[in-house]
């Protein structure tokens, strides 16, 4: 059996200590599992006054995009946020290996994945 992952490590910039007050409250509780437990979409961990945000197994992209996208909105921050990450493999398996991107702006939130691109290039070089 093979185990798949997605990894990503980038930094939060926050202004002041409410701000990243704030991020570490939201980040801390953003997810419900069915029991109604609160967990983090992934790793973090306050850096200066910024916060890292990573993962190493597995984190949750679209609940941590929400998240930086509600902090852009409460915060009125005006600079994009951008993320990359990778979808790896622990073995060989075709089709499991990818990454992409997102850019958070002004609480809005644009994607771009590797397979996604790939079906886009493929149907335009064949239109």
């Amino acid at each position: 059996m093979a185990n798949n992952y997605t990894e990503f490590s980038e930094m939060i910039p926050c202004k002041s200590k409410e701000q990243q007050d704030w991020l570490m409250r939201e980040l801390a509780e953003a997810v419900k599992d069915d029991d109604g437990a609160m967990y983090p979409p992934c790793e973090f961990t306050p850096d200066g006054k910024d916060v890292w945000v990573y993962a190493e197994d597995s984190g949750d992209l679209d609940v941590l995009a929400d998240v930086v996208a509600t902090f852009q909105n409460v915060f009125g921050v005006e600079e994009p946020w951008t993320l990359t990450w990778a979808g790896t493999c622990s073995k060989p398996r075709l089709g499991n290996f990818g990454g992409g991107g997102l850019v958070a702006y002004r609480g809005k939130v644009s994607w771009q994945d590797a397979w996604d691109w790939c079906a886009a290039e493929v149907q335009r070089l064949q239109a």
